[in-house]
């Protein structure tokens, strides 16, 4: 996502999520995901369709 624009805002203390912002979105995306854990497609398909990653970034 950083490729594309998206920069983490710094976490609140206490915070586990991760916030991204991106110039050409109104709204910050909520990283809610650890390293360790696997997305399946279905995850990744609602990830793409509100940050704007394609097929090819993924």
């Amino acid at each position: 996502m950083k490729r594309i624009g998206w920069n983490e805002v710094p976490r609140k203390s206490g915070s586990s999520h991760v916030r991204l912002i991106h110039k050409d979105y109104a709204n910050p995306y909520i990283w809610s995901f650890s390293d360790s854990e696997e997305l399946g497609p279905v995850m990744l398909a609602k990830i793409a369709k509100h940050t704007g990653l394609t097929e090819d970034d993924l």
